[in-house]
């Protein structure tokens, strides 16, 4: 980023003397080139290749996606069968569970998920390799994520009539720069999409969508740094005392005494000077520096992170604010991130899985939240419902109700 730049010019000499004190341009004054305001179309960030150096470097984007990540992350994983119920039944000590809870040496189960979600996000892709002991394919024994800035994708050329996925897949490669590439058939990987509406082979970045405001909040924040470490001038002092023709300069006298307090070590706008002036006429001081607050950058980023978090289908309430939150907004806010934003997309990778690890067509995952404080308060007021409503029931059939209808006078839903 750039500023005006001061060629051997000293702000207190503009406008002394004769008719140089009316207002004009100075000669060592020039105008950056690349400075923004000399730009007269949009500047808008280049996702494409840069999706994992755009999610490191911009705060607002890596806390949203970071926040929706390790909310999913909070998920624990069961293992469930039909048994005629609509829950199903949970399979004890299932060994799919406890890899998935331990998938590779590296990763816990959290930070495995917290893996997936990021990658789904930033890249708007996924691809997990589950790897199965020889001879046995029914329960692998370690689960990684491969790196997608490293894997091209080959496909075969046929799409609308292939049933199968390496039928339209020819390959994945897993380039490195060793020239060694590993390839692995479509049927040998996991691969979660982002649907973009553009393809149903490769996902779509979740950045792309949303470059416009990354673009802004970048900027903003570059323009806030701007303005702390290059400001250059803070300021110029001008005499206000005028004539028939116009501003009048400072005498000689007065401009010489200001020009010496600022450059001594007691007077000056810098830690340890006295910001006091003494001066023979009637001077303003008249700020240089660049208008943070009327060009509204906080309001900016602030209203830009809001189309971010709208798009991972989160809350706004769960984010920090300049102002403190109420607790029943915060709760509310985890609630509803989780109905909307984190059970939706927890269901879709738990489907997933269910196809690519083959499970049974009578067996499924879940991943539960059940066990988070935000849900705790809707389980005790459920527990205590359960409880005045059983005490009614036996109430109405102690004086010879029969079991149904104190159920349904009890408001008991009855399987």
């Amino acid at each position: 980023m750039g500023f005006i730049r001061i060629a051997g010019y000293n702000l207190l000499e503009w406008g002394r003397g004769g008719n140089d004190r009316f207002t004009r341009t100075p000669s060592g004054w020039q105008i950056d080139p690349d400075f923004e305001w000399n730009k007269t179309s949009q500047t808008w960030e280049v996702v494409s290749g840069k999706e994992m150096e755009l999610f490191t470097t911009t705060s607002a984007l890596q806390k949203v996606i970071g926040r929706h990540a390790s909310m999913f992350a909070n998920g624990r994983f069961i293992h469930k069968r039909m048994n005629g119920t609509k829950e199903g039944e949970v399979i004890e000590d299932s060994p799919l569970v406890e890899i998935l809870e331990n998938p590779n040496p590296l990763q816990s189960g959290e930070e495995w998920l917290t893996d997936v979600a990021i990658n789904y996000w930033v890249y708007g892709n996924c691809v997990m390799l589950p790897v199965f002991p020889a001879g046995f394919n029914d329960v692998p024994y370690v689960i990684n994520n491969l790196p997608f800035d490293q894997l091209k994708i080959k496909t075969t050329g046929k799409r609308w009539k292939a049933k199968t996925a390496d039928e339209i897949i020819q390959e994945y490669r897993m380039c490195y720069n060793t020239g060694e590439d590993d390839v692995y058939k479509a049927s040998e990987v996991l691969h979660f999409r982002r649907s973009g509406g553009k393809s149903a082979i490769v996902g779509e970045s979740m950045l792309t969508s949303c470059h416009m405001e990354i673009s802004n909040i970048r900027g903003a924040m570059g323009y806030r740094n701007a303005n702390i470490n290059k400001k250059g001038a803070l300021g110029i002092w001008a005499n206000k005392t005028k004539d028939d023709i116009g501003p009048r300069a400072l005498t000689e006298d007065s401009r010489i005494k200001l020009e010496r307090q600022q450059q001594e070590e007691t007077h000056g706008h810098f830690d340890g000077q006295s910001s006091i002036r003494i001066v023979d006429g009637d001077v303003n001081f008249i700020p240089t520096s660049f208008a943070i607050k009327e060009n509204m950058l906080f309001e900016e980023i602030s209203e830009d992170t809001k189309v971010l978090i709208d798009l991972v289908q989160l809350n706004d309430n769960i984010f920090s604010k300049e102002k403190s939150k109420i607790q029943a907004n915060l709760l509310e806010g985890l609630r509803m991130g989780y109905q909307d934003g984190i059970f939706p997309f927890a269901g879709r990778f738990c489907s997933l899985l269910k196809r690519g690890l083959k499970l049974p067509n009578n067996e499924w995952l879940e991943l539960d939240y059940s066990h988070l404080p935000c849900f705790q308060e809707d389980e005790e007021k459920k527990s205590e419902i359960d409880k005045r409503q059983a005490e009614t029931v036996k109430l109405y059939t102690d004086i010879g109700i029969s079991l149904k209808e104190a159920m349904e006078l009890a408001g008991v839903k009855q399987p």
